[in-house]
């Protein structure tokens, strides 16, 4: 073991400490000529960034689109600027629509548009009346979209918010496809309000539409509609939708039952829908009839016997009245 140093030995050294005078310490001042620099880590060469398959690459915007609608409001051009490939456009009669049209029997989300490929195709959106697509400059060929079979839409292919059924633009509203080259006149942006100064409208001649009544006897009691041609088609059944609503207890009537579609100078033109057909004066017209009913023959809707009673339907030609064209 190691012997303990006695503290006597360190008397003279802590002696000279004390004994020495604090006049004859001098400071020292230090200084530091430059700056202190960390050395950086070697950096490691960045590889070159390689895409990842099926990663999605941000669509690019493709040339702007229009369509020449017809509709409630008169015929114009809506025009969609820079498509986005992919992105589906709504048309219908909603404030959110991207292609906003007015018509009677048009849904708030009727249908879908969108580019995809190098082309254009529509689905329905879940509407009550469907939709169907027509060739350009001709009816037939027409193909009824579906919401889980888009159907391409060639250069002038019209777009028509109805699966079957005719009638006004009003009623039925219509979209024409129209690519736009780049260098198109450049047109009014959606929902942005004109800013020309209005001008007074020229109205046209006013000019005399034939007038008819229809009335039904129903279980509820009888009603009575006045209608003229541009009221067609007009549509008869027990949904809410239609033209004229039959009373619930009919239970033999369909919801969409009948359309007129057509008046002459002898009667009306007529197409069937309903499950249990109809009976005009002990004749029986099937489903998918079209049929000529005269005027003041009695029209029983549901001819299949049932046990509700029978809604009986009459066509008559009212006074005419006068009105100024669309």
């Amino acid at each position: 073991m190691e012997a303990i140093a006695d503290p006597d030995d360190y008397g003279e050294l802590i002696a000279a400490l004390r004994s020495t005078p604090t006049a004859a310490l001098r400071p020292y001042e230090v200084t530091v000529l430059g700056r202190w620099i960390e050395p950086e880590p070697a950096r490691t060469p960045a590889s070159p960034v390689k895409a990842v398959a099926g990663t999605p690459a941000t669509p690019l915007a493709a040339p702007r689109c229009e369509f020449d609608v017809e509709d409630a409001g008169g015929p114009r051009r809506i025009a969609l600027q820079a498509v986005v490939p992919g992105r589906r456009y709504v048309i219908g009669k909603g404030d959110a629509a991207d292609l906003r049209v007015d018509g009677t029997y048009t849904s708030r989300r009727h249908a879908e548009v969108w580019s995809e490929h190098g082309a254009w195709w529509v689905v329905d959106a879940g509407s009550t009346n469907g939709t169907r697509v027509e060739p350009a400059g001709a009816h037939a060929g027409a193909r009824v979209v579906t919401a889980n079979q888009p159907v391409e839409l060639a250069e002038g292919a019209r777009i028509v918010l109805s699966a079957r059924a005719e009638g006004p633009a009003a009623d039925y509203p219509r979209l024409a496809l129209r690519v736009a080259a780049r260098a198109a006149a450049p047109l009014t942006p959606i929902a942005r309000p004109s800013l020309r100064t209005p001008m007074t409208e020229v109205l046209p001649p006013r000019v005399v539409e034939p007038r008819y009544e229809l009335t039904a006897l129903q279980a509820s009691g009888t009603q009575s509609l006045e209608v003229g041609p541009s009221a067609l088609p007009l549509s008869v059944g027990r949904s809410r939708n239609q033209t004229l609503v039959v009373d619930r207890r009919h239970e033999g009537v369909s919801g969409h039952h009948l359309d007129i579609v057509a008046f002459d100078d002898s009667g009306a033109e007529a197409i069937v829908h309903g499950d249990n057909g109809v009976r005009v004066d002990g004749v029986e017209h099937a489903p998918g009839t079209r049929f000529h009913w005269r005027f003041g023959d009695t029209l029983v809707l549901g001819a299949a016997p049932t046990d509700a009673p029978p809604c009986w339907l009459t066509l008559m030609r009212s006074e005419p009245v006068s009105t100024s064209p669309r």
